[in-house]
C-alpha cells in the first residue's frame, strides 16, 4: 500500500506583535497527529506568508518564498506590516502558502491556508 506524504501548513496572526506567521511540515500520512515528520534536502520545503486586512484582503506585508537551506522536516516564516502600506484597519488575517516535495512522486504541491481574523491591540 502506498504511503502518502502531505504538507501540514498553518497560518497565525498575533494580536500584539502585528505579525503573521506560518509553518510548513513534511508529514508521513495526511495529518500531523501521531505521524512522523520526514526530512527532505535543502530547497524542498517552501513557504510564503502574507498579512492581509480582513476587509478587502489588502496586502499589508509579505515574506517571499522561503526554502529550507539544509535538510529539514519543517520550516517557519513570519512577516509584519510593510512600510508605506495603507494598512490602518484594526483586523487582519494571515495567509500561508506552502510547497513541499513528495518522496514518492518527486513533485511539489501547493497548499494555501488562512488564519482566523484577529484584531490588533494598538499601543502595545
Amino acid at each position: 500500500m502506498k504511503q502518502f506524504v502531505c504538507s501540514f501548513v498553518r497560518a497565525t496572526v498575533n494580536d500584539t506583535s502585528h505579525k503573521a506567521g506560518g509553518v510548513n511540515k513534511n508529514v508521513a500520512g495526511c495529518s500531523s497527529s501521531g505521524n512522523p515528520y520526514l526530512s527532505v534536502p535543502g530547497g524542498y520545503l517552501g513557504l510564503r506568508v502574507s498579512l492581509r486586512q480582513s476587509s478587502g484582503g489588502l496586502l499589508c506585508g509579505q515574506q517571499g518564498y522561503f526554502y529550507n537551506s539544509g535538510t529539514a522536516s519543517s520550516i517557519t516564516v513570519t512577516t509584519g506590516i510593510a512600510r508605506g502600506t495603507a494598512c490602518y484597519r484594526p483586523e487582519y488575517y494571515g495567509q500561508a502558502e506552502g510547497l513541499r516535495w513528495s518522496r514518492y512522486e518527486g513533485i511539489y504541491y501547493g497548499r494555501t491556508v488562512y488564519s482566523p481574523v484577529r484584531p490588533f491591540i494598538y499601543g502595545t
